[in-house]
């Protein structure tokens, strides 16, 4: 009406972030990609976790890319699938006919190869991770040094995560297979979808894998999903 009037601009502080949950990103089956595949997954600067195969590829070219990007890392620990021949865990898995000796020694195994991780999650497993004797030397080998064990929950028969439990070891459980379809956009989506999954849990877990594919939906996604404050 010709009367003088406030004009406030609104300006986005950088540093304010929307809290829309938290979201931990696991990649498995590190170890055996190309150098170059490795190197642009440690150059994003999201903090990831990689679960590095102990018996695979250059073990030591992995860890070292991945503290240099900050990323924190996981023992990849091959276990007993339920359709084993037709699917091989790889070298030193373990299995279910194994004795605790040749099991611990195994466990003890992939941890000296991996220095530094922060604690241990199954490589296939589908069998292993339903087997209680077999995961109980596993979780105490994790236990004595104070890790943590992620049940990637590649069964829905798996005891090994209320077993942690109730070993009093750190745990947690994966929420989400982010690329059983190997396509950007079906990961995008799932990323996504995860993020709803920490919006209403308060946190969520993914895991993905090792792929082209995986890579580029992440390169897209992760930035968005920061700007909506996860």
């Amino acid at each position: 009406d010709g009367s003088p009037t406030p004009l406030f601009t609104l300006q986005q502080d950088a540093k304010l972030r929307r809290p829309a949950g938290q979201i931990a990103l696991v990649l498995d089956d590190f170890g055996s990609m190309s150098q170059e595949l490795a190197e642009r997954f440690c150059a994003l600067s999201q903090s990831l976790t990689l679960a590095i195969l102990p018996n695979e590829g250059e073990v030591n070219q992995i860890l070292d890319l991945a503290r240099r990007g900050g990323h924190e890392v996981l023992v990849h620990l091959p276990m007993e699938p339920e359709n084993f021949p037709e699917k091989n865990p790889g070298p030193d898995a373990l299995f279910i006919s194994d004795d605790s000796t040749r099991v611990r020694q195994l466990v003890r195994q992939a941890f000296r190869k991996i220095p530094g991780a922060v604690g241990l999650n199954n490589h296939m497993g589908s069998r292993a991770t339903a087997n209680h004797e077999l995961m109980r030397h596993v979780l105490l080998e994790v236990k004595r040094r104070g890790l943590l064990f992620l049940d990637s929950r590649t069964s829905p028969n798996s005891v090994a995560f209320d077993m942690a439990l109730s070993m009093e070891v750190p745990a947690a459980k994966r929420d989400l297979f982010i690329d059983p379809i190997d396509q950007a956009l079906a990961i995008a989506t799932n990323l996504w979808a995860l993020a709803d999954l920490a919006a209403q849990q308060g946190r969520a877990i993914g895991i993905g894998h090792d792929r082209e594919q995986t890579l580029v939906a992440l390169e897209k996604t992760l930035p968005q999903l920061e700007m909506r404050g996860f």
